[in-house]
């Protein structure tokens, strides 16, 4: 006896439809990918849209059946909205090609826009269904300079005093001065990248992708993510105390030899304590009588079923106007953006260069560490010593950038 089919019905959505939303998405990585290239907090930023591509391969599967779209008037005013969005603030982009707010306004773009295919396919019920892989993707953002400094601010004092507790708790004299430790070998400084804030960033990316795997409830996802804060700050601090009480010890060149592989177990630690927490969130929800629990895909397609014939737009034929005017939108960026700034071609100003003082009194060369150069990633620069006639010592620096490759 042949059964009928209960899998939702299937969505034709031509390729060349998506195009804009695959350009969308572009646009967005292109701006983030320098602080996901060289800042060492956002190298996790490339596995972002892998994961989220796999989250919504997965929401696929269990994909309820389209519910009727949002009316053509909304779905069009949103493809206008976004026509407008993006070259303003591709334009902003042009004098401010480093300002990480830019690629969180691409990154929200790039989300909405997503919404946008998911209200023209599938309505409300598709839009509820897919939206966390869709939010998942901004985990991927670089935090705005002025959020990660504060935060950085906050939390070296911090892990500097509960490790200078821990210490002194252990028979280790120390004493603290801001987010510095003096032990008797020498000091050790908690800088930004030891403060926890990168193991905190990871974190919460892993904490949100873990939640929308397990499909937690909202509460619960919650209560992850703010444990998840709690492991990375603990574990970070053990860290601290970790190379503290090696420095006393053993002296700060074993405490640096161990930097970064504490700082990979710490992140490893995190991880671990974040999966278990999950899969016992997991089970405790499971086992959780659920009385409000949706129905199959099959029996919660409430009202007509949208035929799904054709192109993804067959059932909206008013908003393919808007989705062209949309495509253009992204495609006249660049053009846009280049003769904005280049219809008032300001004069070229002369060449300089600033030549080191090499026939000023005690001269001598100073060496910049491979660290600065790779935080501040300068064309060409050069660092010197030297004395003025009057026998006052200076120290100067010299750094030049080059079009193009300016830091975030």
């Amino acid at each position: 006896m042949a059964h009928p089919d209960s899998s939702p019905p299937r969505t034709q959505i031509p390729w060349w439809s998506l195009l804009p939303l695959a350009a969308a998405f572009g646009l967005a990585i292109w701006q983030m990918r320098f602080d996901w290239i060289y800042d060492e907090s956002y190298y996790y930023g490339w596995s972002v849209l892998p994961l989220a591509l796999y989250l919504f391969s997965l929401r696929w599967r269990d994909r309820p059946a389209p519910g009727p779209p949002l009316p053509p008037a909304v779905i069009s005013t949103g493809w206008v909205l976004l026509s407008l969005l993006y070259p303003l603030t591709w334009l902003v982009r042009g004098a401010n090609p480093e300002w990480r707010l830019i690629g969180v306004a691409l990154a929200l773009l790039a989300v909405l826009t997503s919404w946008q295919y998911l209200a023209a396919t599938g309505g409300k019920t598709w839009l509820k269904h897919f939206a966390g892989p869709a939010l998942f993707f901004l985990t991927s953002i670089p935090w705005p300079s002025f959020l990660e400094k504060s935060a950085t601010a906050v939390l070296m004092p911090a892990n500097a005093a509960i490790a200078l507790e821990v210490l002194n708790w252990l028979g280790i004299p120390a004493i603290r001065s801001g987010h510095l430790i003096t032990i008797v070998g020498g000091t050790l400084g908690v800088e930004e990248a030891c403060s926890g804030i990168r193991s905190l960033q990871s974190t919460l990316m892993m904490a949100w992708f873990l939640g929308e795997l397990h499909h937690l409830r909202f509460v619960t996802r919650g209560t992850l993510l703010a444990c998840g804060v709690a492991f990375a700050l603990f574990t970070n601090t053990l860290r601290t105390v970790f190379l503290s009480t090696l420095a006393a010890r053993s002296g700060l060149d074993a405490a640096h030899s161990w930097h970064d592989t504490a700082g990979l177990l710490a992140l490893g630690a995190n991880l671990l304590l974040l999966f278990f927490l999950t899969m016992r969130l997991s089970a405790r929800q499971n086992k959780a009588p659920r009385s409000s629990a949706r129905p199959p895909a099959a029996a919660s397609a409430a009202g007509p079923a949208v035929p799904a014939t054709g192109s993804a737009l067959a059932f909206l034929p008013i908003a393919r106007a808007p989705l062209l005017v949309f495509a253009l939108a992204l495609l006249a960026i660049f053009p846009l953006t280049s003769w904005w700034y280049t219809r008032r071609v300001m004069p070229a100003l002369p060449a300089w260069y600033l030549a080191p003082p090499l026939q000023e009194a005690n001269y001598r060369p100073a060496i910049i560490s491979d660290r600065v150069m790779h935080s501040i990633r300068p064309s060409s620069g050069w660092s010197a010593r030297w004395n003025t006639p009057a026998g006052l010592p200076l120290h100067g620096f010299f750094f030049d950038w080059k079009p193009g490759n300016v830091p975030p």
